[in-house]
């Protein structure tokens, strides 16, 4: 009964002394990317009151701080141009050194499946497809580009805690990590020359509100949807705020440079309340991070065979109004999709689009064109007795074009709102549309359903968000509650 006793004593003084210990979050650790020119944060746990005294290479100044009542403690120190490897020392109770850092941007990358989909799902680089990405990974080394992939994980309230790790880019750590986000960093890191660090935190099949905060949610009237639907059925990853709160806010300390999207799918069957929720996930992220409007990029759902009709072509429509949140940007998949495969294989060339992006709007690379056409307004003309709609668009750079033959994948209606295929032309940047069927026509369709894969682009080569004239009702029970 006595060495029952001893024991048990003695493995309360060995979690007592473990839980003192100085320790830091997995996301501060060797080979981090530190976010360069910011006033970052470095934090972590240690006894509490507890004198915390932090120093980095690149720099003379130290900072300091004590350890609260539950032991937390974080300090600012401030980071400059990008750089590195160096060390960053922490001391406490005890005393760590975070090696090999470098200063540079970090990105988050998030969403569910497309933006999860590793190399190694899609058949590794014995796959055809990504043959020169292998022998550009083993010829340029990518030394400056880091990897973190957070662990899955849900809670019912913010948690501080998380797992993860920091990984060197090499060809075993790409293939198990998200393809879209490693595609998006090399481009970066090959354009503008600074480290990149991603950070991979995603969970395959997840709607948007599970990666919405709480408070959001709930404050916001226009979500009620989210808020009064019963979610008691469902697994802990469906549920509101249950990512948001193990995924997205143990890592709010961190400095970021900015956001890549890729989610939507998940939300087909509720896509007009997602008009909403989308948009305030985006300004609940950036509250959240208390970073300002930090550039916000996302990918619009590729063309698929869904088991409803119009489910994701209303989807694509409610990206597309997110585009009235500043700051942000949206890539266009219709033409890097497959209607019969949902995880679609191209995500170099999504990744691509996402850094254009980013280079464009964020960095400033002046000339550089990250936008297909986006649809501007339409005017209803006559020629020789036959009313046409005459189209406008955004983003056409030097001109509209068509690829593989005439344009495709347009309606037109009249009054009777009875869409018909289309006939249309390009002049210029404008697009003329008809049909003898539409006497006098009101509204114009362009891609709008599950599986359309038009062909209008500009002439960068990227292609025209879909998107329509009218406002009616359309015929999908689910989305139309």
């Amino acid at each position: 009964m006595k060495t029952k006793a001893f024991l048990f004593l003695v493995s309360l003084l060995v979690t007592a002394q473990l839980y003192c210990q100085l320790r830091l979050p997995d996301v501060i650790s060797d080979n981090m990317v530190l976010q360069r020119n910011a006033d970052a944060r470095i934090w972590g746990w240690d006894n509490p009151g507890e004198e915390i005294t932090v120093r980095a290479g690149w720099t003379l100044e130290k900072s300091e701080a004590q350890a609260d009542e539950e032991g937390k403690w974080s300090v600012t120190l401030p980071t400059t141009i990008a750089g590195g490897p160096y060390s960053i020392y922490i001391k406490g109770s005890d005393e760590i050194e975070v090696k090999n850092v470098l200063l540079g941007d970090v990105w988050i990358c998030s969403g569910q499946s497309n933006m999860e989909y590793m190399i190694r799902w899609m058949g590794g680089w014995k796959n055809p497809w990504f043959e020169r990405d292998s022998i550009d990974i083993v010829t340029k080394g990518y030394t400056s580009i880091r990897l973190f992939q957070l662990q899955k994980n849900t809670s019912d309230t913010p948690v501080d805690e998380h797992q993860g790790e920091w990984m060197l880019v090499s060809s075993e750590t790409v293939l198990d990590f998200s393809a879209v986000a490693f595609f998006f960093g090399r481009e970066l890191n090959n354009r503008i020359g600074v480290p990149v660090g991603l950070v991979s935190t995603n969970w395959g099949g997840t709607p948007a509100e599970a990666w919405t905060s709480d408070q959001t949610l709930k404050e916001n009237p226009e979500l009620e949807y989210y808020v009064s639907r019963d979610y008691s059925s469902m697994a802990e990853r469906l549920k509101p705020s249950r990512l948001f709160n193990a995924m997205i806010y143990p890592l709010l300390n961190m400095n970021i440079t900015g956001v890549i999207w890729y989610q939507g799918e998940r939300n087909r069957n509720d896509a007009i309340h997602y008009r909403k929720l989308f948009p305030a996930m985006i300004r609940d992220w950036r509250k959240q991070f208390g970073q300002g409007d930090f550039p916000f990029y996302y990918v619009q759902i590729a063309p698929y065979n869904y088991d409803k009709p119009m489910v994701g072509a209303l989807v694509r429509e409610a990206q597309l109004m997110a585009l009235a949140v500043p700051g942000t940007g949206m890539v266009v998949t219709t033409d890097l999709g497959d209607p019969d495969n949902i995880h679609p294989i191209k995500k170099q060339e999504v990744g691509r689009r996402l850094a254009r992006n980013a280079l464009a709007l964020h960095y400033g690379i002046s000339g550089l064109k990250y936008s297909g056409p986006i649809f501007e307004k339409m005017e209803i003309e006559e020629k020789k007795g036959i009313k046409k709609a005459l189209l406008f668009f955004n983003h056409t750079a030097n001109g509209l074009e068509s690829t593989e033959g005439d344009l495709r994948c347009f309606e037109i209606a009249g009054k009777d709102r009875v869409f018909h295929k289309a006939i249309a032309s390009i002049q210029g940047d404008n697009v003329i549309v008809w049909s003898e069927k539409v006497k006098e026509p009101v509204a114009v369709r362009f891609g709008f359903s599950n599986i359309a894969e038009p062909n209008l682009f500009n002439t960068e080569g990227l292609p025209a968000s879909p998107f329509r004239t009218d406002d009616w009702e359309v015929e999908t029970v689910e989305a139309s509650k």
